[in-house]
């Protein structure tokens, strides 16, 4: 008998490239409980860092105009009875920049 040529497979699909390989994440220290803090009522001032930003609207209202004709940005240094502030004309809020003594909401 003559020699019979072995069976052929079913055609296969052309090989596939492989997947992208994925960025490796660092190692993440596992999860912490949030602080917990008291609640505050006050919203965030954004831009001023101090707990309790003092309303100065008097003190502030030549530079607020300025800063509503667009030629002051919205967060400035200013120097109020000598006392060096960082302010947010939109919201008249300031915080004392340098001295946390400093009592500028009393002034």
């Amino acid at each position: 008998a003559p020699p019979t040529a072995p069976p052929t497979a079913p055609p296969t699909a052309p090989p596939t490239a492989p997947p992208p390989a994925r960025p490796t994440a660092p190692p993440t220290a596992p999860p912490t409980a949030p602080p917990t803090a008291p609640p505050t009522t006050a919203k965030p001032t954004e831009g001023l860092k101090c707990r309790k930003p003092c309303k100065q609207k008097k003190k502030l209202r030549k530079l607020r105009k300025k800063y509503k004709k667009g030629k002051l940005p919205r967060y400035v240094d200013v120097n109020i009875k000598d006392i060096v502030s960082y302010c947010d004309l939109k919201t008249s809020k300031c915080c004392v920049k340098d001295n946390p003594k400093a009592k500028l909401c009393k002034l």
